[in-house]
This record gives C-alpha cells, structure tokens and sequence, in this order.
C-alpha cells in the first residue's frame, strides 16, 4: 500500500534532480517534502492546453470505436485523484499516491522505468508483462477502473513491481473494463522482444478467458481497433 506523509512542506528541487514524464493535461515540478523523501508538484496546464488535449482524446477514442459502443469518459479532477488512489490503497491496488494540497497534487515519486521503456530493452522481463495485465484484471475484479492505461501510465520498480500512477481519465459505459483491457493488452504487445506475443496469447488464454470478468468478443473487438488506429496514426504509438 502506497501511503503519502500527513504533513506536507515543501521545498522545490532542481529540474532534473527527479525523472518525470511530463503529461499532456499537468506540470511537474520536483520537489522534497519534509521528511526527504522526493515527489512532485503537479499543477493543472492552462485551459486552451487542456481543451486540445482532449480534443485529441476524442479523435482518438472515436477512432477506437468505444464511442460508439456505448462507451465516454470524463476528466478526473486533482481531488477526485486523491479520492480515487485512497479507494485503491484499501483495496490493496498498487498506486503512486496523490495528495491534494491547494490547486496542486502531490504525487509520490516512485523509483523505477516508465513500462513502455522498459519493454524497449533486450533484456526485459516478460514476467511484468504478465504482472501488469494481472494488475489491471485485479483491479477490475474489485470494481476499480483506472482509465487510460497504456504502458506510459505504469512504472516497473528495480524488484519488478508493477505501480500505476496517472489517473486524470474516467472512462464511464458499460464497456469501459473490456475497452482498458485491450488497451493494456494493446500496449504490452508493442514490447521489442518476440516471445510478448506468446505470453500476452497465454495469458489471454489461461487467465482472462477464464476470469469471467470480460464479454471477451469486445476485449478482441477494441484490440482490433488499436491495431487498425495504430496502423493508419503509429506516431500514437509510445
């Protein structure tokens, strides 16, 4: 369970000092806190950046169909963040944890490779990949959906866990756990090394099928349509 301190002072820390990615719709400034330990100050970008952000989510979530599935999405706010990561740690959810202080968030750093990273390397583990869709059907299976997972919302620590931090999107409908899934399945295909297809096709197989979570003809249909998306727009792609 990732916990946040209670107390939050702060000092703001060179650029560089802590690695982020720096996301669409916020700004993270590094910054220590008062026990030492490093986060970040995220801040909302200006409206007119965050209307293009999602004029550009809309074209690409009407690409994939799930509109017209019965499925949308809304903007989380910084405070509904905080709710929702709270709601995860009691279902024991592994989170990057979120603090709301003002019109910021804190958010916890979390020492590790960003996941669509670490699938680019050679000697990638694909046991995170079976990690990481294991994490999203976990999370499913205790009524929790966390919105826009691809690979560039999950950071892979040094021991191999899997910490999901990114948490801006809603999705909402009725589809909305087959269309995340695909998503995450989507994205863990993109992995450099062969042999992810074979264990994403396992697993697929031996877990999902099984799970009795999903309608599993829609879980295809939206992996379907990533592909076909990805294939005319591969700048989409991470």
């Amino acid at each position: 369970m990732v916990m946040m301190p209670e107390k939050q002072e702060f000092t703001f820390l060179a650029e560089g000092e802590l690695s982020v990615s720096q996301g669409e719709l916020n700004d993270m400034r590094p910054i220590s806190l008062f026990n030492g330990k490093g986060a970040f100050l995220r801040t909302r970008k200006e409206e007119g950046i965050v209307k293009q952000t999602l004029r550009a989510l809309d074209f690409e979530y009407e690409g994939l169909k799930y509109f017209s599935k019965g499925g949308g999405y809304r903007l989380r706010s910084l405070d509904e963040q905080n709710q929702f990561t709270q709601r995860c740690n009691e279902r024991e959810i592994i989170v990057a944890g979120v603090e709301w202080l003002g019109e910021h968030a804190i958010v916890q750093h979390v020492k590790g490779r960003v996941l669509s990273e670490y699938l680019k390397g050679e000697q990638a583990d694909l046991q995170v990949v079976e990690n990481f869709l294991g994490t999203v059907l976990n999370a499913h299976q205790k009524g929790i959906v966390f919105g826009d997972r691809w690979t560039k919302n999950v950071i892979v620590t040094p021991d191999g866990q899997i910490v999901h931090v990114d948490f801006d999107i809603e999705l909402e409908g009725d589809c909305r756990h087959e269309f995340e899934m695909a998503q995450a399945i989507y994205y863990v295909s993109l992995a450099k090394d062969e042999e992810a297809q074979d264990v994403i096709d396992k697993w697929f197989q031996d877990v999902l099928k099984k799970s009795n979570v999903y309608k599993v003809e829609l879980v295809e249909f939206f992996f379907a349509a990533h592909k076909q998306l990805s294939e005319t727009y591969p700048q989409m792609n991470p």
